[in-house]
């Protein structure tokens, strides 16, 4: 069963968060299906799709909160806005970048 979930990183830039993702890396985690970010008035959203819910755990133990410790972000603590089971993901046209 797929997972899905939608978090919220308070006081956090678009621009902060590409670094970030540069410090992270390229490599696309095993398991993601799909991952989306975009500004808010308080920070940045990010909704991410995963084949499994131990795909994103997995994630998080193995390269997430160790590369947050590297570049000491420890000051940012992604709310969890909303998860749940995904039965059906449907992308087309999914090549497209919305910038």
């Amino acid at each position: 069963m797929g997972y899905a979930q939608m978090v919220e990183v308070h006081g956090e830039t678009m621009e902060g968060h590409r670094t970030f993702l540069g410090v992270l890396g390229d490599d696309p985690p095993l398991g993601l299906i799909v991952r989306a970010a975009g500004p808010t008035d308080t920070g940045i959203r990010i909704i991410t799709v995963w084949e499994s819910k131990a795909a994103h755990d997995r994630f998080i133990a193995e390269r997430l909160y160790p590369t947050m410790a590297q570049v000491n972000r420890s000051g940012f603590h992604p709310e969890v806005v909303a998860e749940f089971q995904v039965e059906e993901v449907w992308t087309p046209g999914a090549a497209a970048l919305l910038t």
